[in-house]
């Protein structure tokens, strides 16, 4: 894609690019170049979890590992040194741990999406990362394959989380949550059968790929689509969407 908009700290395909520049009888001389890699930091203080993890990303060419740190505070510097498009954070490390990682490299990095890698299959743990700024919570013994899946998706901005541990967050949303307020209640008022299916689709903890085959529809539309769902509600993630829908008794 050669056009992209930028809305609620998410990356979305825009409804329409600039007018490509005429080349006088030549393609563009961009054209040939291949797409730039996504550059990922590894952060974990065991050292073979480090190394396997790097192992797993080289498969892919389209992925670039540009360092590695051991602790949240290594994590920093070397944000701030390697400008990475995406740090693969775990939580419970020595010196600073992930949460408080993820709020230093967004304070540093806004841009920069963070995927959760960890071992730690708790609900809570997902919503301290969320709500640290947080794209993404996938468990360690995923696949090689979901793995590689899960950094794209982020890298392109999509707000992707263990679909077992969002519906044990939503469940606890469910019976424990504040009332919304006259403005949150009228933004939900707003939403069509759409964006109520999408929301629904969105709290299984689905990609926006997944969506796409259910309804079968294309990943791109998808996307523009849960971004204009969070742009209505006016959330900046998933997460806060499917929150404030279990709020309103839309998710149960």
């Amino acid at each position: 894609m050669s056009c992209y908009s930028r809305r609620h700290n998410s990356i979305s395909a825009a409804p329409h690019c600039a007018t490509r520049p005429h080349w006088w009888g030549r393609e563009s001389p961009l054209q040939d170049r291949p797409p730039s890699p996504i550059r990922v930091l590894v952060v974990d203080d065991q050292s073979i979890v480090r190394e396997g993890l790097r192992a797993i990303l080289a498969e892919d060419k389209s992925i670039l590992v540009v360092g590695e740190a051991s602790n949240g505070r290594q994590a920093l510097q070397q944000v701030a040194a390697l400008a990475p498009d995406l740090v693969l954070l775990d939580i419970r490390m020595p010196d600073m741990d992930g949460f408080a990682a993820i709020r230093g490299i967004k304070q540093q990095m806004p841009h920069a999406k963070v995927l959760m890698l960890t071992g730690y299959p708790d609900p809570q743990y997902l919503k301290q990362a969320l709500e640290a700024g947080a794209a993404g919570y996938v468990l360690k013994d995923l696949s090689a394959h979901t793995l590689l899946h899960a950094v794209h998706a982020v890298a392109q901005g999509e707000s992707l989380v263990d679909s077992a541990l969002l519906s044990q967050l939503v469940k606890e949303w469910a019976t424990r949550y504040t009332p919304l307020s006259p403005e949150e209640q009228g933004r939900l008022q707003l939403l069509d059968g759409q964006e109520l299916q999408l929301l629904q689709l969105m709290a299984r903890g689905l990609s926006n790929a997944a969506i796409a085959r259910e309804l079968g529809y294309s990943q791109g539309t998808i996307k523009n689509r849960v971004s204009a769902l969070l742009a209505k509600l006016q959330v900046s993630d998933r997460a806060q969407a499917v929150y404030l829908a279990t709020r309103g008794g839309i998710i149960t």
